[in-house]
């Protein structure tokens, strides 16, 4: 059977339902809408904090709050567990449910559930975004199963069909940047083949469809159901893609931030692999916002929520790419409709479900991903927190004793503080890319820990210093990683080895696995004590 929705059928893991759905439950719902609540929006821009968005979002919040059980769908119950997180509430009933439910699945990983991205998508951002210490278990699991379920041709989709499925690929994407963030390794492999596919099934008019027919031969070409939906998600992926690549860096950066010792990342310098994918990206969106300028397709009639909530993860991966805020025309769109469409209870439907789509709009209101890109700009790339320790507004929030402050120079003072703590190994996983602040060096103190802690027993002590080192700037650490490629153990060698090319700008093999074979690693080794010695003669 085939679905012309941007979502999967109904009673899937996924998130969504029929479009008939939308059409019956809209005539039945009618006279439930909150009109009477609804107030004439102000012609300024709005954000988070206007008056009007607070209460819709608390509204929403309440409703799915009273839930006895929110919905049997993984994906549903994963979104719902995010809005408690970013609510101040990592200990909802809700949050532990989702867990719990990512669990169970996870115990049949071999499941045929053909929509089954969508849920291990959100699944792995919530476990991300609510504790990934906690949940390191599960989150590799996911991120494991995401990459074998990638197709041959590079994109996801469902699982008893051939083609790639634009909506279904998004998510796949946002997880595994998402676990990047955090440290997880995914290979230049999966983001290669993915880049790959989205620029494969771009129509010729710039567009996205649905369902991603190949072409046979190396030029693009006319595809079918081509959606506003699919565009904006193809082109939020394709920003991650290249903020994998190097092609973006979502924080802000002057040149002092980079040490004068290691090459600029300017196109001279970009193997050519790594220079193909840049231009890939960079034609790809551009193609695709002509498409997007030229379009008069508001929100999805069937999918509303789902689609607002793309546009807010694709208008906040431009900005921080582009360093740019750009229009916030969207988002002032977006508001007023849900503003309008509201019901009583709080909820909002369509497609999606109650559940998943009040999900869906309370994290288009408060700009979860804004949010997160934040954490991002203050922690450093390698390092996505999500949100957590950022109370939302009307939220009230007491930061965990592990949570670090937002501007780098208190992150590190407050961990020099945790030197002595056995904590401390644990705390590293905030760590790993913090930047000083712009204007300082690196502290002295911290790099000495770093380098003991790299020279310690544990191998995930010594791959969390190793990675926290090879993010610093400071070739002081160098040595270190050279000697810890020589280590049995693959968590170590191949942290050491990343770190190394993270700081020598090597982006087409960052994330490689590192061969375990002695005589491999020892060549390994004498490559990178030459590279050195080129930028360091004299150094230790």
């Amino acid at each position: 059977m085939h679905f012309t929705s941007d979502c999967p059928p109904p009673n899937h893991v996924g998130i969504c339902r029929r479009a008939g759905f939308v059409r019956i439950a809209a005539i039945a719902c009618a006279c439930v809408l909150r009109w009477a609540d609804v107030q004439p929006v102000a012609a300024q821009s709005l954000t988070p904090e206007s008056p009007e968005v607070r209460k819709a979002v608390a509204a929403a919040v309440a409703y799915l709050d009273k839930l006895p059980v929110p919905d049997d769908r993984l994906g549903a119950q994963a979104l719902v567990g995010r809005v408690m997180v970013y609510q101040g509430k990592p200990e909802h009933p809700h949050v532990k449910r989702a867990v719990e439910a990512i669990r169970f699945a996870l115990k049949d990983p071999e499941t045929t559930e053909p929509s089954i991205i969508y849920s291990l998508g959100l699944s792995l951002v919530f476990l991300l975004e609510l504790d990934p210490q906690a949940h390191t278990s599960e989150i590799g699991a996911i991120v494991r199963l995401l990459q074998k379920r990638q197709k041959a041709h590079g994109g996801w989709g469902y699982l008893n069909m051939p083609t790639g499925d634009t909506s279904m690929t998004q998510y796949g994407v946002y997880g595994l940047w998402t676990a990047e963030q955090h440290g997880f390794t995914v290979p230049d492999d999966v983001w290669r083949r993915a880049l790959k596919w989205l620029t494969e099934v771009q129509d010729v008019g710039g567009a996205w469809p649905y369902q991603g027919e190949v072409p046979t031969k190396p030029e693009r070409i006319a595809q079918r159901e081509i959606r506003r939906s699919m565009t904006e998600a193809a082109m939020a992926s394709l920003y991650l893609a290249g903020n994998h690549f190097l092609v973006y860096d979502f924080r802000e950066k002057k040149k002092s931030d980079v040490s004068p010792l290691l090459k600029p990342v300017d196109e001279s310098n970009v193997p050519t692999a790594a220079r193909e994918d840049a231009q890939s990206v960079q034609a790809a969106l551009s193609l695709g916002a002509q498409s997007l300028s030229g379009t008069d397709e508001s929100f999805s009639a069937e999918f509303p929520h789902y689609h607002l909530y793309t546009i807010e993860r694709f208008q906040s991966f431009r900005a921080a790419a582009l360093h740019s805020p750009g229009s916030t025309k969207w988002y002032d769109d977006g508001v007023r409709f849900l503003l309008q469409n509201q019901r009583i209870d709080g909820s909002w439907q369509g497609g999606e479900g109650e559940v998943a789509g009040t999900a869906f709009s309370v994290l288009f209101l408060i700009r979860s991903t804004r949010v997160a890109l934040a954490k991002v700009e203050a922690l450093g790339p390698g390092t996505l927190y999500g949100g957590r320790g950022i109370p939302l507004a009307g939220a009230s929030r007491t930061p965990s004793a592990a949570s670090v402050a937002a501007r780098p120079e208190d992150q590190i003072q407050a961990l020099l503080k945790q030197l002595d703590d056995p904590n401390f190994v644990q705390s590293l996983s905030g760590l790993e890319n913090l930047q000083p602040a712009k204007d300082k060096p690196a502290p002295n103190e911290l790099t000495k820990r770093l380098l003991e802690l790299a020279k310690g027993d544990s191998p995930e002590s010594k791959a969390a210093a190793l990675r926290a080192l090879g993010r610093s700037h400071d070739l002081t650490g160098v040595p270190i990683l050279i000697e810890a490629i020589h280590d049995e153990n693959p968590t170590v060698h191949q942290a050491a080895v990343d770190g190394l090319r993270f700081l020598a700008r090597e982006t087409e093999n960052y994330g490689k696995p590192l061969s375990t074979d002695a005589a491999t690693r020892g060549a390994e080794a004498k490559r990178w004590t030459e590279w050195y010695r080129k930028i360091r003669p004299v150094g230790p």
